[in-house]
């Protein structure tokens, strides 16, 4: 999250035995503590998703969205409405999730904090609004809508304001981590829209249909799933359009890839997540148990964050930490 104003310290005389730049020091210090409290003390996990858990967690035939942690232990649930909750993205912070919502009798994107708290509808139209994707700095969400016959992808401010179609037919957006351009599926295909000029670029070749891109988060590739007349695979392409390939065999459907911290692929085969490096190599479970985890969304940090290694967490969620010499 950007700083949108300055704090002035006014400090009173320090003491003969206490020099200045020790008591500045310190009340930096609880600056930081206190800015990390309020932007972070909600968030929960690292990976959110959908499931229909069995009790106590949920209800089987009903479908809402939880988080678990790097391991996909320790499952939190959010959401509790007798609708479907599904497709939910984390905010660049990690402090708030966008998801898909039924409750109002039509799907809406919905806002909340990362806690499950202050779910708020920001759509509220009674044609079909999917696929929220988060703009860099997390004040627009990206989704794909059918209101009134009008088809395509359309942007909002996360109080429901400021709503703007940007490209007709296009759906199943996702924001580049830069906040420069928005990839999207249109006519079977991935493409890109660049935000600054508005123009389109295709980036994806063959026969068949490419769903669902995500990109990397150095925003360097695209991952997506495709299928020809068979099962579905997972692909990627780098962002020029460039060295498309694909990287699962495809006998059984896949789908729904993400992209870990650290570069690597999670993706859904059958009814378990798996993981991979981005060229395709070391495939292996990551989770394979019932209920099954969908729509799964790994919490990347933005410019300013991390997340502390796996084997090194803080507490049991992790701990995310403010790089201030980032800001």
């Amino acid at each position: 999250m950007k700083l949108r104003s300055r704090i002035r310290i006014r400090a009173k005389k320090a003491s003969n035995t206490v020099p200045d730049f020790i008591l500045f020091i310190g009340l930096l210090a609880l600056l930081v503590v206190i800015s990390i409290g309020h932007a972070y003390g909600s968030r929960l996990g690292t990976i959110v998703f959908a499931s229909r858990p069995s009790p106590p967690l949920g209800e089987r035939d009903n479908l809402d969205i939880f988080v678990a942690d790097e391991k996909f232990q320790n499952w939190v649930r959010l959401t509790d409405d007798p609708a479907k909750d599904m497709s939910p993205a984390w905010s660049p912070d990690g402090t708030k999730i966008a998801f898909v919502s039924e409750r109002d009798g039509n799907e809406e994107i919905y806002v909340m904090d990362a806690d499950g708290r202050n779910q708020f509808n920001i759509t509220e139209n009674p044609g079909p609004d999917e696929s929220p994707s988060w703009s860099a700095d997390g004040s627009m969400i990206a989704f794909y809508s059918d209101r009134g016959g009008t088809r395509g992808t359309f942007v909002v401010d996360i109080d429901g304001k400021g709503l703007n179609m940007i490209v007709r037919n296009a759906f199943e957006p996702a924001w580049s981590p830069d906040g420069e351009k928005i990839a999207y599926t249109r006519d079977s295909d991935i493409e890109v829209f660049n935000i600054q000029d508005q123009s389109q670029e295709r980036l994806t070749e063959g026969s068949g249909s490419k769903l669902a891109p995500s990109w990397s988060p150095d925003g360097q590739k695209i991952a997506f799933w495709a299928y020809n007349n068979g099962p579905l695979g997972i692909y990627t392409v780098n962002a020029d359009g460039t060295g498309q390939k694909r990287l699962t065999d495809g006998k059984q459907s896949e789908y729904w890839p993400d992209w870990t911290p650290d570069g690597r692929i999670i993706w859904v085969r059958s009814s378990s997540i798996y993981i991979m490096d981005s060229d395709g190599k070391n495939q292996e479970v990551y989770y394979e148990a019932p209920p099954s985890a969908g729509y799964p969304d790994w919490f990347i940090p933005g410019p300013g964050f991390r997340v502390e290694p796996i084997g090194r967490l803080g507490v049991t969620w992790g701990e995310i930490k403010n790089d201030v010499l980032s800001r």
